[in-house]
């Protein structure tokens, strides 16, 4: 068996918890376009261009027992973890493999909770939405030899998590990686409830046991690019039909939205 028949089966084996629950008319799961000819599109990203970033850190987020070198891209992840910075800080110079069709989306993945690079077409459309807290960095984009000043590294902050309605939400526990056959539903009755049964969960089996999302209802919300950051897993985006509709309208490129059971409206 070869790497892709392995992770294809991970896959499927992966979303046989979700197929007795009706597929959402309320949200989308937003993932991100593959590159065609290369593992990512971005090719490298160089922070040491920035104009601004050795000042930023060292005036607002150097700690005194720090090494007096810091390399820029652990400047970077000191700003942007768990964070929101509001300097207007630049990301230096990224460059994406000249191979590659430009989109209007594109992953950071050095960079990647709840942000991604968007073009001014890509920003035309999200400003017009509730993404929560949000803030445009500056990054000087290359491609083919040509430089682009009109991306800009998208952070937003925007969590569902105190929409969640408990009573009538489901979550199933997963005892290790790729347990899959260890799965069971679990119902919690509230964000201290379900770091209470992970804490047990991680005590009993493995340190990569899990508790995940398995078909969450929303109370009324007026979300349209969010994500959950005290239940479940972080890396998960969604979005509403407005939006999706939207992003389709003007033929935003860059991210693939699929059908989910997982987040649904009461």
């Amino acid at each position: 068996m070869t790497l892709d028949d392995m992770v294809n089966q991970w896959e499927i084996e992966g979303n046989k918890i979700y197929l007795d629950a009706e597929i959402s008319e309320d949200f989308k799961k937003v993932d991100f376009t593959s590159a065609k000819n290369n593992t990512f599109f971005v090719e490298s990203h160089n922070p040491v261009k920035s104009k601004n970033l050795l000042k930023i850190h060292n005036q607002f987020y150097r700690e005194q027992n720090q090494e007096k070198f810091v390399p820029y891209m652990d400047m970077l992840c000191d700003m942007f973890n768990n964070n929101l910075p509001n300097e207007e800080i630049d990301l230096g110079e990224l460059i994406v493999h000249s191979d590659e069709d430009l989109k209007d989306v594109i992953k950071l993945y050095n960079l990647n909770e709840s942000g991604f690079l968007v073009s001014e077409r890509a920003i035309s459309v999200l400003e017009k939405f509730n993404i929560g807290k949000f803030r445009l960095y500056p990054i000087t984009l290359i491609h083919r030899n040509k430089k682009y000043e009109n991306y800009k590294y998208l952070k937003f902050q925007n969590y569902a998590d105190k929409y969640v309605d408990f009573k009538k939400s489901f979550f199933f526990t997963q005892n290790e990686l790729l347990g899959f056959e260890s799965r069971k539903i679990v119902k919690i009755e509230s964000v201290e409830d379900y770091d209470l049964k992970l804490e047990e969960l991680i005590a009993e089996n493995d340190i990569t046991a899990s508790i995940e999302l398995k078909e969450i209802f929303l109370k009324e919300n007026n979300l349209d690019l969010f994500s959950f950051w005290e239940v479940g897993s972080r890396g998960d985006v969604f979005c509403s039909m407005k939006l999706f509709e939207s992003f389709q309208e003007k033929n935003i490129t860059g991210l693939n939205f699929r059908d989910t059971t997982v987040v649904k409206n009461i």
